[in-house]
């Protein structure tokens, strides 16, 4: 009988997920950038055990796993580099969660690793100039 007590308990608290017991896994990192009211690029990442958002601000840096949706002028791009000019917002959430942390910069510099490739992330210069102090 206590076998059967504990593995019912155990399915209940999976089936609860993370808003009892926090369980380990891999989570979504999503991260937006914005630019005023037009979010310019989507980008997710793999976030072990959901560490807070100042322990993921390094995987800006990184190519994401998943390109989201991207504005036309990110989409058609052939070039390694793109400038966002004025105002910029970038945003980081587990999945469709709260924001964990939002940074605000006067423009930045988003790269990729071929002109095929949709998966933009921070230069490496403003990674370093944006962190989080």
């Amino acid at each position: 009988m206590p076998t059967r007590f504990a593995v019912l308990l155990l399915v209940f608290l999976a089936a609860c997920g993370s808003s009892i017991f926090p369980m380990p896994g891999i989570r979504l990192l999503t991260v937006e950038y914005r630019q005023g009211e037009e979010v310019v690029l989507t980008t997710y990442y793999e976030d072990p055990d959901a560490r807070r958002a100042a322990d993921v601000w390094d995987y800006l840096a990184t190519t994401p796993v998943m390109a989201g949706d991207a504005a036309e002028t990110l989409a058609q791009s052939t070039e390694l580099s793109t400038d966002l000019k004025g105002d910029i917002v970038i945003s980081i959430s587990h999945g469709s969660g709260p924001t964990l942390r939002e940074t605000k910069a006067a423009g930045l510099t988003l790269v990729r690793d071929s002109a095929d490739d949709h998966r933009w992330h921070l230069r490496e210069a403003d990674h370093d100039r944006l962190r989080p102090r």
